[in-house]
């Protein structure tokens, strides 16, 4: 665990709270958040790196646009659309063509070093849902994302938060459910069973949320969830767990 900055007390009061979240069960959790206007980042893990399932599609459109820059364009009107039902409907049939255009692994893995993302690797082969990433990289993410830094095209950076605050109404769980009255909210989630763990299920979500001067980056990233209902309470509760103990 690292407090970055939070009251010590406070942010050891919270890691025991998210692990309290999973006591007495084999899941794995990992929550981060950072405050951008103090820098203070808070991030706890019970694991290195967690699969991200569909959270992955921001980073698959990140990238795509990253491409497009490089080539001295932007998304054509086919990627937009592609990028727009990725995102607000988490449709795979856009997500594979985009991690295809994108040259699969190799061409992730080549945007996440230029992302300063060193923890997180592309799914092999063409399994995008099997990208792995750490909770400190998740919050880099949201951080291009949220427009900080130069690898994003502040117009792209702008369309990517447009849809995230759109997202259809039943994947607005986790990051999206933990935003007071006023706030902004911004959120991607991913969920999927895992064959190779007796059908357990990956539950993942991160987001942005802001108000006036406010900006927020959150992640919580599990696995091994006995089902979807309760890994989406899980990383609910540990993000609403995150802005109350911290005073965020």
């Amino acid at each position: 665990m690292s407090a970055g900055g939070f009251d010590e007390a406070a942010a050891a009061t919270l890691g025991r709270e998210i692990a309290g979240l999973v006591a007495g069960s084999k899941v794995a959790i990992g929550v981060g958040l950072r405050d951008v206007g103090s820098g203070r980042t808070f991030v706890y893990s019970s694991a290195p790196t967690f699969q991200l399932a569909s959270s992955v599609k921001v980073d698959i459109l990140v990238a795509t646009m990253i491409k497009a820059r490089d080539g001295g364009g932007s998304l054509t009107a086919t990627q937009r659309a592609q990028a727009t039902t990725m995102i607000r409907n988490s449709d795979n049939t856009a997500a594979m063509a985009m991690f295809n255009a994108m040259g699969r692994a190799t061409g992730m893995d080549k945007m996440y070093a230029r992302m300063g993302m060193a923890h997180t690797k592309a799914g092999p082969g063409g399994w995008w849902g099997t990208s792995t990433s750490s909770v400190a990289d998740r919050l880099q993410l949201m951080s291009h994302v949220a427009g900080h830094g130069t690898v994003l095209h502040p117009d792209d950076a702008a369309f990517i938060l447009g849809l995230m605050r759109s997202v259809q109404a039943g994947q607005r769980w986790g990051a999206g459910q933990v935003g007071a009255a006023g706030e902004t909210v911004a959120v991607k989630n991913g969920w999927v069973t895992d064959s190779d763990d007796g059908n357990r299920w990956i539950i993942c979500t991160e987001g942005i949320i802001t108000a006036g001067g406010k900006e927020l980056l959150l992640t919580a990233l599990t696995r091994s969830n006995s089902s979807q209902g309760a890994g989406v309470s899980r990383v609910t509760q540990s993000l609403a767990k995150a802005r109350a103990t911290l005073g965020v």
